[in-house]
């Protein structure tokens, strides 16, 4: 389509991903319209929020866009509806203050999903369940 301000590029090292990120504006994690995606938590929602980008979720409501929207990290389109996702770029690109918001929101979320938070909630939880009362 001649885009010059969109690039697609191949697989990328794990370990290369954080200066992947830090080149985005925001990034967009889409699935399949299918009931499987409906638990699927996208591990891209963290790292998203862990560098503090916005998120444009597009997949079937279930865990991963109640952990978007409830966090405030970004917004949550349906699945396959091209000219939702288009509406929504335009919109946040025409509203930067709104965007901005966003991004503080994912990277403050991103202190709640650490490997180390949820690991300890884990703990938690089993503590609470094997002690007696």
């Amino acid at each position: 389509m001649g885009l010059d301000n969109a690039r697609f590029v191949p697989r990328q090292a794990k370990e290369d991903m954080p200066g992947v990120w830090s080149l985005c504006d925001i990034s967009l994690i889409q699935l399949k319209d299918s009931p499987l995606f409906k638990s699927v938590i996208p591990s891209k929602i963290f790292e998203s929020m862990g560098m503090g980008l916005p998120i444009i979720l597009s997949l079937p409501k279930g865990e991963a866009a109640r952990i978007v929207m409830q966090s405030g990290a970004g917004v949550v389109v349906p699945p396959e509806r091209p000219d939702v996702l288009v509406e929504t770029v335009v919109r946040l690109f025409e509203n930067p203050d709104e965007l901005a918001g966003l991004a503080r929101a994912s990277l403050a979320a991103a202190q709640g999903h650490s490997r180390e938070k949820q690991a300890q909630s884990m703990l938690n939880f089993l503590q609470r369940i094997v002690t007696p009362k």
